[in-house]
């Protein structure tokens, strides 16, 4: 669906569940003082489960097709049982600094889970994919739209950042080993397109 790019199990049913355009995407909730300008939302997302794949390369651009495609095998029934699992959004893909310049870089692709599935998922046949829990995360979204690139990504977290520490933000809160990636939208989708990047709260300790 998409090919350019993560929470307490959900009270809701499948049929309340949040959604976008008919997907269903992950529960959230606005916390705390929104910035008046607009610029993000403050959301929580509690802990549920994701569909996971890792791959390892340059840019979000190099590693999407490949990983989306895996991911995608998956819920259409490469899985023990030959379930099929509805789409859902976003594709999320976290992409954690690089060690160095020229490094390659291990990027977490995910698809979440549908209510329906949180609590029991297919065995994936393919050993790359695993289901992960993510546990509840305070993130700052972003969003913008178009079609997202590697450039627009770290473009719009570069904006992201200098809107958090303008509004008061302290940098030493943030997580600042990864940036995430969400897309909402098929590359079939032209106009008024979704897409968000996400910088995480720490953890607490």
């Amino acid at each position: 669906m998409i090919s350019t790019f993560v929470v307490t199990v959900l009270f809701l049913t499948a049929a309340t569940a949040k959604q976008y355009n008919s997907y269903e995407e992950p529960e959230w909730r606005l916390i705390g003082d929104q910035p008046k300008d607009g610029s993000f939302e403050a959301r929580l997302y509690p802990a549920c489960n994701w569909t996971t794949t890792s791959i390892r390369g340059d840019t979000v651009d190099q590693v999407t097709k490949t990983a989306f495609w895996r991911l995608f095998k998956y819920i259409q029934g490469a899985n023990i049982g030959k379930t099929v699992i509805p789409m859902t959004v976003p594709v999320s893909i976290r992409t954690p600094s690089q060690p160095c310049p020229f490094c390659p870089t291990e990027f977490d692709i995910s698809f979440y889970l549908p209510t329906a599935f949180q609590t029991n998922q297919p065995e994936p046949t393919n050993s790359l994919i695993t289901v992960t829990e993510q546990p509840a995360m305070k993130v700052y979204a972003r969003t913008f739209t178009g079609f997202a690139d590697t450039v627009a990504w770290k473009t719009e977290a570069g904006k992201l950042y200098a809107d958090l520490l303008r509004n008061g933000i302290s940098d030493s809160t943030l997580d600042k080993r990864m940036m995430i990636c969400a897309g909402y939208d098929s590359p079939f989708h032209l106009f008024n397109r979704r897409n968000e990047v996400w910088i995480a709260v720490k953890p607490q300790a």
